[in-house]
């Protein structure tokens, strides 16, 4: 009866070890599971862009979608598709880029404009001026109400005003007259290059008509003899009119200057600082008037 009573004692502690043991052996397998699957995901991920970009690798059966079947076609069809895609990107992200300049690219000096042309300077000038009082810059402008590229091109006025005011940079306005000219190119080719002649090396940009219907290529013309970063294209805007149907308003005039501006500090050849200004200046700048020719 001892002994039976010594065994029932002793059985309880030797269960006790045991499942002690069992639990720590669970454990070490848990843990030893855990890292094992960390280091299989890991292995996957890496495995994942050469998987995509392996021309043989084929799609699941029954996944394959239109755009899938699209990628594929271009994968097979060699890596100059690939390069070609790769520079559109590219270029897609430059152009974004380049809407903000680097802070070196842009002239920080005071600036002396010389805004002439046509009567579409009217309005521009008073928003121009609020730019000047805002970045430092000084302004002159002058108007030939009814001008056209024929008028500037055919005279030394605008060589006149250079050499009166010596402006570091022209903003020209012209073309507005001449939306409906026929044989634009060949009337007015001339013209144009007198123009550009006149402002020699001064930096420019000619800011092109706000045009309220197709025109016959004045728009083309100008641009072809300019570039893209000397000219500000008018006519993608949208205006509000007056009565006459063809001068801003203008309200419609001060924001066709804000976006000058931003062309001007931006995409322009010569890019320069135009901080838009949080209140209009004081005063009207000083203007010269040139009656119409009769």
């Amino acid at each position: 009866m001892i002994m039976e009573k010594r065994k029932k004692q002793r059985l309880p502690d030797k269960n006790y070890f045991m499942y002690l043991g069992l639990m720590a052996a669970a454990l070490v397998l848990f843990v030893g599971y855990s890292f094992a699957k960390e280091e299989i995901s890991f292995e996957v991920e890496l495995k994942k862009p050469t998987i995509i970009r392996t021309p043989s690798s084929q799609p699941r059966a029954g996944v394959q979608s239109d755009s899938t079947s699209a990628a594929q076609d271009s994968i097979e069809t060699g890596k100059a598709d690939s390069r070609a895609q790769d520079a559109d990107a590219l270029a897609v992200a430059g152009t974004i880029a380049g809407k903000v300049p680097a802070a070196e690219d842009v002239d920080t000096t005071s600036q002396f404009f010389l805004l002439i042309g046509d009567s579409m300077g009217e309005y521009l000038r008073l928003r121009l001026n609020d730019y000047c009082e805002k970045n430092g810059h000084k302004m002159q402008t002058v108007i030939w109400y009814s001008s056209t590229t024929e008028w500037y091109g055919s005279c030394d006025t605008l060589a006149h005003y250079i050499r009166k005011y010596k402006p570091t940079y022209i903003l020209l306005t012209l073309g507005s007259n001449e939306l409906f000219i026929r044989d634009i190119v060949s009337t007015r080719q001339k013209y144009v290059e007198h123009i550009l002649r006149q402002i020699g090396d001064i930096p420019y940009v000619w800011i092109g008509p706000p045009n309220w219907k197709d025109d016959t290529g004045i728009n083309e013309l100008i641009l072809t003899n300019v570039g893209e970063s000397r000219y500000f294209e008018s006519k993608r805007l949208k205006f509000q009119r007056k009565k006459d149907g063809a001068h801003p308003v203008k309200e419609s005039a001060y924001a066709w200057m804000d976006n000058i501006a931003a062309f001007l500090s931006n995409n322009a050849a010569h890019r320069v600082r135009m901080e838009r200004p949080g209140k209009n200046a004081t005063g009207i700048p000083h203007t010269e008037i040139l009656s119409p020719k009769k």
